[in-house]
């Protein structure tokens, strides 16, 4: 540079000629350039530029220009802003100061913090109750539960500053941390920044030899430089609300409470207290004597109705005319007065003196005990819908049904190659539909356990599916249904119970099979295909109408007071014949022949549906006796036209279904003594001891034939529930006056005989046996387990079988009987007149929106939901994702519904639209 100044003139030297380093700045890409040309004269060098690169020297001297200017302004902010940083970092250390200041008064106590807040208030009260409590100088002498009560909202209070001081500690700590490193930040930046200006004094100190060789070099160094001194700020983006944020989730606070809190901490140098409650920091019905006694007087009143019920005027009556007045002269063993300190802070008349309460108050207190005011609702219901008892009933329920359904007609026959081509058709139809939202390998598979199932007619290979796995009840498919290929099997034509019960019949030995077949008679018809029907008794009302109502400019149609007089109707239904047994008149002929030759009466309708003018000036009430010759009609009639089938006949838990049996083992019949005081008692008979009659749970009994059993020929042993001389006795029982007089010989055994002789109770070991404790252990043994109902046994021994649905689930019932009860109610309403004498014409036409096809649907749906209970038992082979599927397809009843009573109050959609 210095031997081409005469050329030059300084104009790209970059050095003294120019007044300071940004004209310098400005020049320097031209100087490079220049130097790269070869140091041309000024003319040539001009000349030779073409206008492209004139205007690329424009935008290299703007960002040498820019450059330069970050880096003078640098040398002067960077000191203003670390000078900045370290205040900051300063006032945020004293700012922990001052925390770590309060966290040693929280640590100590509130007594400090509580006489700041009182001198804030400019209190002229220097003796602070919250004060004297704390430091134990009340001299008013409070009880000890009073007490104890100002402690504890002391004790509140401070767990609420220490809380505050806690949380404003790691605020101010993060604070300091985020200070300290953005002053870190800015010290490194100002050294890039001094260093950066020393190189750029350097490199105008050297000579033009040595330019060339350097530039490259320098302007590399000159860039790391830039970029240490333009380095990110790492605390960008972290704000104060951000760390606020942050610390108040540990505390489960938000983060404006915090920064309220540290703006409180900062401006008064304390916390305000927290003095919610301190007033009157006590109730009366807080304690537990004074609220039983509330509560004592309002159930009293609730359980009558009327004028003589409970009111709120009768309460505030009663709280003030006698409780109050109680509480007052009621006195401790020392002779002072319990309540009175209480009632002078909360209830005293300043005026009068007295003590007393308002009607609002009167209210609250109502409300404050439990009282609340709710509609009353015709009947009570207790939901048992996932009751243990039920959902282990109901589990065995789903068992028996397997067993069962091989044995139905509900299964459909076609060769396989028939049903590959049905399984691809059904596969691409759901694909085609959008709402479907299954994948691309999705493949349609048939809706029961086990199935398809494959099996061969001579070389022909066949598969047979459910019949449920075809929609259309009209379909060819509906009409070829038939029973299970499976039940058809030589294998399976005589299952285990029945040859068992055939071995035992030549043993003269009396034994019954899983359904209560008798072995001796030889009437167990499980080796046949079943006849199945639901039952269902249901109510009509005369004045019965829909529940929605129009409402015209806002009056609404009065109704009827009452729903009038009613009729009972008592129906079965199955997926043959439809809704009530329909039959024609020859085969009512050939019904009634049957019957002569049994003995019986001739009928004159179809027995499945029985109507009853309820009442006690009309037909009565409907009872076992009258359900009992309707199901003795119905066998007649099955056996009639269906021979060589079993019936199962399906009922709920009705009064009638579940008569007890004379002389059955039931465990609500004994008593935990000897002997009865029951008018009409019928002995139990003797009871044949297997293992079952030796296991109540997980309690296993030992048979000791010296305690009373009989044993037969066979070494079969029988326990007698009658005593008879000579039986021993428990010795609990043993020590009662009447058996020392021979006076408990003929008479019924009690609860501890029986599980004493049985070994499930050792009165050594147990000597005190409660009642319940003894039926429920007796109850789970096998033989009393297993005991039928009257109505059971009338179908054991004609060799049919009584399955009784599980409780609290119409969805379950018998062949969808409830919902054909849900659509012709629908119907009734709809089109009732509400004329009493047209009750009965208008229950039959609710009968016609019953034909054989809805009925066919209504047990489909509920095979459905069997299938749906079953996977959420995990029964049959089901997975955990079966499970879940299972629960959710059933989730309306899982979760509680308002009843489980009605399907169509659960499947309303459903019943209109079938």
């Amino acid at each position: 540079v210095a031997s081409n100044k005469a050329f030059n003139t300084g104009r790209f030297d970059g050095g003294e000629n120019y007044t300071n380093r940004l004209a310098a700045a400005q020049a320097a890409p031209r100087f490079k350039l220049w130097l790269e040309c070869g140091k041309p004269t000024w003319a040539e060098f001009h000349l030779g530029l073409s206008d492209d690169a004139k205007e690329e020297l424009k935008r290299q001297g703007k960002r040498a220009r820019d450059r330069e200017a970050n880096i003078m302004a640098g040398e002067l902010g960077g000191a203003v802003q670390r000078r900045r940083s370290i205040d900051a970092s300063a006032k945020w250390g004293r700012r922990a100061e001052e925390w770590a200041r309060l966290h040693g008064l929280c640590a100590e106590g509130v007594k400090q913090i509580m006489e700041y807040d009182a001198k804030k208030r400019k209190s002229n009260d220097d003796d602070s109750k919250l004060i004297k409590t704390y430091s134990g100088e009340d001299g008013d002498e409070p009880g000890e539960k009073d007490r104890d009560r100002d402690r504890a909202g002391i004790e509140r209070m401070q767990r609420v500053l220490q809380l505050q001081a806690f949380a404003c500690a790691e605020y101010f700590k993060r604070l300091q941390e985020r200070n300290q490193e953005k002053a870190k930040r800015f010290r490194e930046r100002a050294e890039a920044l001094r260093e950066l200006v020393a190189n750029e004094d350097d490199d105008t100190d050297g000579d033009g030899d040595g330019a060339d060789d350097d530039a490259e070099d320098a302007a590399a160094e000159m860039d790391a430089l830039v970029h240490a001194a333009n380095s990110p700020d790492p605390t960008e983006g972290v704000g104060v609300h951000d760390i606020a944020d942050d610390v108040a989730r540990i505390f489960f606070k938000s983060g404006r409470t915090l920064r309220a809190w540290a703006k409180e901490l900062m401006t008064n140098e304390t916390f305000a207290l927290d003095l919610r409650g301190t007033a009157c920091g006590e109730h009366l019905l807080e304690d537990e004597d004074v609220k039983r006694k509330v509560k004592n007087f309002m159930s009293k009143l609730a359980e009558t109705q009327g004028a003589r019920g409970l009111t709120v005027d009768k309460f505030w009556r009663h709280v003030n005319d006698t409780l109050l007045p109680e509480l007052v002269a009621k006195r401790d063993a020392q002779g002072r007065q319990t309540y009175v300190g209480l009632l002078d802070r909360t209830l005293k008349n300043e005026e009068t003196g007295a003590y007393s309460i308002c009607r609002t108050i009167a209210h609250a207190w109502m409300k404050r005990c439990g009282a609340k005011r709710e509609w009353h609702k015709q009947g009570a219901y207790t939901d048992v819908h996932e009751d243990g008892e039920t959902k282990k009933f109901r589990k065995a329920y789903l068992v028996t049904n397997q067993k069962l359904q091989l044995r139905e007609p509900t299964w459909v026959r076609m060769e396989k190659a028939t049903f590959e081509a049905y399984k691809a058709a059904c596969t691409q139809t759901i694909k085609g539909d959008p709402a479907s939202g299954v994948g691309d390998d999705y493949e349609w598979k048939p809706v029961e356990a086990g199935t398809p199932h494959a099996f061969k007619i001579g070389e022909d290979e066949w598969v047979e599916l459910h019949v449920d796995d075809f929609e259309d009840t009209e379909g060819r498919f509906w009409a070829t249904r038939t029973v299970s290929v499976r039940f058809a099997d030589p294998d399976l034509a005589r299952p285990p119970s029945q040859r068992r019960i055939e071995q035992d019949i030549a043993r003269d030995r009396q034994t019954t099979c899983e359904f209560g077949h008798s072995g001796l008679d030889g009437t167990c018809k499980c080796h046949l295909p079943i006849y199945r029907l639901g039952h269902d008794e249901a109510i009509f009302k005369a004045y019965a109408l829909p529940k929605g109502v129009w409402v015209i400019d806002d009056v609404m149609t009065l109704r009827k007071k009452s729903s009038g007089p009613g009729e009972m109707v008592s129906a079965v239904q199955d997926e043959h014949r439809g809704f009530g047994l329909k039959m024609t008149e020859e085969e009512l002929a050939e019904v009634n022949d049957y019957r002569r030759r049994k003995g019986r009466a001739p009928l004159d309708e179809s027995p499945g549906i029985q109507f009853l003018l309820y009442g006690k000036n009309r037909d009565g009430y409907w009872d076992y006796e009258q359900f009992e010759h309707q199901a003795v009609a119905v066998l007649d009639a099955i056996e009639a036209l269906h021979p060589n089938h079993q019936v199962v006949l399906e009922v709920d838990w009705s009064q009638g279904h579940a008569k007890k049996l004379p002389g059955g083992l039931y465990v609500s019949d004994m008593n935990l003594s000897w002997g009865t005081t029951k008018q009409g008692y019928t002995p139990m008979g003797e009871s044949l001891m297997t293992d079952g009659c030796f296991k109540s749970g997980d309690l296993t009994g030992t048979r000791i034939d010296a305690r009373g059993f009989r044993v037969d020929r066979h070494g079969d042993a029988f326990q007698s529930f009658i005593f008879k001389r000579g039986d021993p006795i428990n010795p609990v029982d043993a020590k009662s006056p009447g058996v020392k007089n021979d006076k408990h010989i003929g008479q019924p055994k009690g609860l501890r005989q029986v599980l004493w002789e049985r070994g499930l109770w050792d009165p050594e070991t147990e000597p005190k046996l409660t009642l319940n404790d003894a039926r429920q252990r007796l109850r789970r043994c096998e033989d009393f387990a297993n005991q039928q109902s009257a109505l059971q046994q009338l179908f054991s021994k004609r060799g049919h079988i009584l399955l009784m649905s599980p409780k609290a689930h119409p969805e379950l019932a018998g062949k969808g009987i409830e919902y054909s009860w849900g659509k012709a109610k629908r119907d009734f309403r709809q089109h009732n007149d509400c004329v009493a004498k047209n009750l009965h014409n208008n229950v039959l036409k609710s009968f016609d929106s019953l034909p054989l096809e809805r009925v066919q649907k209504f047990a489909r749906k509920t095979r459905e939901y069997m299938r749906a209970y079953a996977k959420s038992h995990m029964l049959f082979g089901a997975t955990e994702a079966d499970r879940l599927e299972g629960y959710h397809a059933v989730r309306k009843f899982v979760k509680g519904s308002k009843t489980h009573r009605c399907t169509l109050d659960q499947d309303y959609a459903f019943v209109g639209t079938a």
